[in-house]
């Protein structure tokens, strides 16, 4: 909830920002503001804060959100891209849209790209992640959409070790290329989307970010993802984890230097200095606290929960923050909000810019992982109240968030009527998205050619 009374305070400020910035997008396309969302994939909620033997991991992030509304209590609702940036661009759960590695959006299903685009919007997607792809039907209202990650002309291949090659896209590149077309000479209101990959794995920082937070006396890791998978769900030596942590630091300092520095660009532009920009994360990662490393395998909360900074145009109290429950479906009406248009009946998100965004709220996330030794997992955060299911063995454990943020203690032999009732719950909000009625989407594999790629990033069997 927002805190107190400045939190109240901030609640009518933003409200107030809100009016200014629908009565802006009503006087027409030219005078909406413009909108940029960045996403930072696979940066956990903990690393925006995060400092190392005295060093802020990410200060150029952390700085600018001082002056932006930051939901501390974010989450996503897979802990998969694919699966994440599907709720968030329909702002419907992934139980409702089926969508998978191999299987895109679902015929009929608007995205807040369409809504941007029939309002005025000019829209334009960047992506380093081979995950957000036209194959998987994410190109649907986006003017452009560049797949960065299998361009030969963006990407770049790397070594990590003998027998892991991969592939990376500099996020420099990225936003370089953003740069140029938010400056073509078209007056219209833009809408981008930029999905930069670090600190995704391989942790491959470039200097001066390697070794920044090197631990003395740590091995040396390979951090690429054959390397990390063969350690998942299996006792870990903890300097082996440290040094694999350390890597995962410097790689979100690499990302936070370039994502400040096109920050910078942006509030210095006398146009794009008053845009709406978003900075979230698609999903979080692990560090063995299920026994998990990287992500796309468990809904525990190292997984699901995100950082998500908002700064908004107009006047009013556009900072602070909330510690109101949210998550990536939340997303696409807010920027309806922002743009001054009706979101679609279809979005289940909120407006986060409401002057009451405290309401109690039910979750759902899933976890579908690409790997087929892996179960798939469903949750439903009905929050203190968490259930996680095995949907592959039924087993079901329940935690109590306010007592055990951690997810430690399993209380579903000890409170029955309380797991009851949260199997009840979630039964329910999984008829809702039946109810939708929604085909899952065709099958969508990826060509030959690119899961050589896919596969160097964990993403393919």
């Amino acid at each position: 909830m927002l805190r107190g009374k400045s939190g109240w305070l901030l609640a009518l400020g933003i409200a107030a920002g809100a009016a200014a910035v629908w009565g802006m997008a009503r006087r027409g396309p030219r005078a909406a503001p413009d909108i940029v969302l960045i996403v930072i994939d696979s940066l956990r909620a903990d690393e925006l804060d995060r400092t190392v033997g005295g060093r802020p991991v990410m200060p150029h992030l952390s700085r600018w959100a001082e002056g932006a509304l930051r939901f501390t209590e974010a989450r996503a609702p897979s802990c998969s891209t694919p699966t994440s940036v599907a709720a968030m661009l329909t702002s419907l759960p992934i139980p409702a849209t089926h969508v998978t590695f191999k299987r895109g959006l679902p015929e009929g299903v608007t995205t807040i790209a369409q809504v941007l685009r029939e309002a005025g919007y000019r829209t334009a997607a960047y992506s380093a992640n081979p995950n957000v792809t036209a194959r998987l039907g994410f190109d649907r209202g986006f003017d452009t959409m560049v797949e960065a990650y299998v361009d030969p002309e963006l990407s770049e291949r790397v070594r990590i070790q003998p027998r892991h090659p991969g592939w990376i896209v500099r996020p420099e590149v990225l936003f370089d290329l953003a740069w140029k077309d938010l400056h073509d000479g078209d007056d219209r209101p833009r809408f981008s989307y930029i999905h930069i990959l670090q600190p995704h794995a391989p942790y491959e920082p470039p200097p001066p970010h390697r070794d920044l937070f090197r631990v003395p006396g740590a091995p040396e890791v390979d951090a690429s993802i054959p390397s990390i998978a063969a350690h998942d769900d299996r006792p870990l030596d903890p300097r082996w984890l440290a040094a694999l942590r350390a890597r995962y630091d410097e790689h979100a300092h690499y990302a936070d230097a370039a994502v400040g520095s096109f920050l910078d660009r942006l509030g210095s532009d006398p146009r794009f200095s008053r845009a709406a920009v978003v900075v979230l994360s698609d999903h979080g990662e692990g560090f063995g606290e299920h026994r998990r490393l990287f992500h796309n395998t468990t809904v525990y909360e190292e997984m699901l929960r995100i950082p998500m900074l908002w700064r908004l145009p107009g006047d009013g109290r556009r900072r602070g923050r909330s510690d109101a429950r949210v998550d990536l479906l939340d997303v696409a009406p807010t920027l309806c909000a922002i743009a001054g248009v009706e979101p679609p009946r279809q979005f289940w998100g909120r407006n986060l810019l409401a002057a009451e965004p405290t309401a109690h709220r039910t979750f759902l996330a899933v976890a579908r992982p690409p790997a087929l030794r892996y179960p798939p997992f469903i949750a439903l955060l009905d929050f203190p109240t968490k259930l996680i299911r095995n949907e592959r063995t039924g087993e079901q454990r329940l935690f109590d968030l306010s007592r055990d943020p951690w997810e430690r203690h399993d209380l579903s032999g000890e409170e029955p009527e309380r797991l009851a009732e949260a199997v009840r719950r979630l039964e329910s909000e999984l008829a809702r998205c039946r109810a939708l009625g929604l085909a899952p989407g065709k099958a969508a594999p990826p060509p030959k050619e690119q899961l050589q790629r896919l596969r160097s990033l964990g993403y393919a069997d």
